[in-house]
């Protein structure tokens, strides 16, 4: 079979009539999905407390003395991962850590909607049916597990990479295009190193298909392709990648530095690591009716693939241009199988790369054929615009119930004295892979205390650390330890190992309900030091209960 091929990299047409329904859907799409942000007192996510916690020690750590004996900060980590704390510490100390997170959450949903769909129109002249999808993409897995650096980082990537398109397909050059994109790659760099990664990628995808584009042209013209010329055509077409590549040095100068022991499983099964790509993991499970939601969504992707192979085979004619989100798109998914799954205490490698190759699959399916019926594409729309309304509408109830809960949980915290240290902990574990209360103290941000179960102050590549003569870790616990279910930890040991104390115990989950977890030999210790505390508050009907250290031994930290 012969399929003839558009291989021109000519410019998109702009004559296509506007659609101001769709628009005004995709609009409607965007406010919804910043709706929860507003509506809810606190917008549920594992990591987002931590990051709004941190983001005020940023913030106030100048004038804070507390902040100072027991934090250390670096400004500038090679490893990246610091643009949305940086944005979240100017927004807190402007507007208070509850609304900058709104915020700063708000401006990501507006940017992802908006980065979208500029990438779909360097695509396709049909962006506007297809950029309903964002509603699908926007609000991901990701999104709810609080990786809000990795989050902003896809919508630079998208960004970045329609930008060069766009140039590409009307073949400018210039030093401005250049610098513009050495910005863009050490932006997204210091957002998220896998983010940086595929976006070289891409750009190398997009350069080799104009540069094999070219030649096919010169041969065609029956010009002379020589070894000099071909070097020079291919170093040409290269130099947009070589702009991105300087961040290269930040990465290679965190990799031989870092300290840090990974945290992957050895050698996982081949199934573990297909489970990302075949379970559409980028897809968050959250309300009741999501998991069958995902198999949905699922099965309307492999539908459209379908179809539209079974379109390019019928017209006999694809966008040869389009071709390289087709080759990019396999390249992730390889990555996602075969590639390592975390690099040091940076995980969920498999999963980044996952969403990726379904992101660059749907904006091929998107651009593989120039010209669309219009029937289809408004069935696309329409699925596009409904898959997010269900899906929300099916989300909402639990995350009205998630910040209900937070909002209780930052109620009996209002009763910790400012000035203290803080070791907050779950007795439970989410049903979900997704657990709001994990790091929940960072919602008490706005009173001046120490979170000893600080994950971003253990690691090197946030911008708060631990001194090393207060570290909790391993004098009370080591991580993995404190956010277990139920966690293991010892205050005595802390308190004469370091010059830090433990304040508070804030506790989420029945410490004297029946059941095997209770009587379990972690909570049989965890009993044995509460003898030196006692309640202050309880709260959810005995699910929320706040301990004071009763007695205070003098010069021995916060608190006093």
């Amino acid at each position: 079979m012969n399929l003839s091929t558009d291989s021109t990299l000519s410019p998109l047409p702009t004559d296509m009539p506007a659609r101001p329904f769709w628009r005004g859907l995709f609009i409607a799409l965007l406010l919804l999905e910043c709706a929860p942000f507003w509506a809810l007192q606190y917008f549920p996510s594992q990591d987002g407390p931590s990051h709004l916690y941190n983001a005020a020690v940023l913030a106030n750590y100048g004038t804070e003395p507390l902040y100072q004996e027991y934090y250390r900060v670096n400004l500038f980590s090679p490893a990246g991962n610091a643009f949305t704390q940086y944005l979240l510490a100017i927004l807190v100390k402007l507007t208070g850590p509850l609304f900058a997170q709104k915020l700063l959450l708000s401006s990501y949903i507006i940017l992802f909607f908006l980065t979208f769909r500029y990438f779909l129109r360097s695509l396709t002249p049909y962006a506007d049916y297809f950029a309903l999808f964002a509603g699908t993409f926007a609000p991901n897995w990701f999104f709810y597990m609080g990786f809000w650096n990795f989050c902003f980082s896809i919508c630079f990537v998208l960004l970045m990479v329609g930008y060069h398109a766009r140039h590409q397909q009307h073949s400018t050059q210039g030093p401005l295009r250049l610098i513009a994109l050495t910005l863009s790659g050490l932006v997204i760099y210091l957002s998220h190193a896998v983010s940086w990664v595929v976006c070289c990628m891409a750009v190398a995808a997009l350069c080799s298909l104009q540069l094999l584009s070219d030649l096919r042209r010169r041969r065609q013209a029956s010009r002379p392709l020589s070894l000099a010329s071909i070097s020079t055509a291919a170093f040409s077409h290269a130099l947009p990648l070589f702009t991105l590549l300087p961040p290269s040095i930040f990465l290679l100068v965190h990799v031989a530095s870092s300290k840090e022991v990974s945290t992957c499983e050895a050698a996982p099964s081949l199934g573990a690591r297909l489970w990302p790509l075949y379970s559409l993991s980028f897809l968050p499970r959250i309300g009741g009716l999501e998991p069958t939601l995902v198999k949905v969504v699922a099965v309307i992707f492999v539908v459209a693939l379908l179809l539209t192979v079974g379109a390019v085979i019928r017209r006999r004619t694809f966008n040869y241009w389009s071709s390289s989100l087709l080759f990019l798109s396999f390249a992730c998914a390889l990555l996602a199988i075969i590639g390592p799954d975390c690099v040091g205490s940076g995980s969920y490698i498999h999963r980044r790369m996952g969403f990726y190759a379904f992101l660059f699959l749907a904006a091929w399916a998107a651009s593989a054929l120039r010209n669309w019926s219009r029937p289809v594409l408004n069935v696309v729309a329409a699925l596009g615009f409904g898959i997010a309304l269900v899906t929300f509408t099916v989300r909402f109830p639990a995350l009205s119930k998630w910040s209900d809960e937070l909002s209780a949980f930052v109620e009996v915290g209002q009763h910790i004295r400012p000035n203290a240290t803080v070791l907050a902990f779950s007795l439970e574990r989410q049903p979900q892979d997704i657990d709001p209360f994990r790091h929940a103290a960072g919602l008490l941000s706005e009173r001046v205390i120490i979170d000893l179960a600080n994950y971003e102050a253990s690691t090197d590549y946030f911008s708060t650390r631990f001194r090393p003569d207060y570290s909790p870790f391993p004098a009370l616990g080591t991580l993995k330890q404190l956010e277990s279910a139920p966690p293991v930890f010892d205050t005595i040991r802390y308190e004469k190992r370091t010059k830090g104390r433990v304040d508070y115990l804030l506790i989420y989950g029945h410490i004297h309900a029946d059941g095997q977890a209770v009587k379990s030999p972690e909570t049989e210790s965890m009993r044995r030091q509460l003898a030196a505390y006692t309640l202050v508050r309880s709260g959810d009907f005995g699910r929320l209960t706040l301990y004071r250290r009763t007695a205070s031994e003098p010069n021995r930290g916060a608190g006093q």
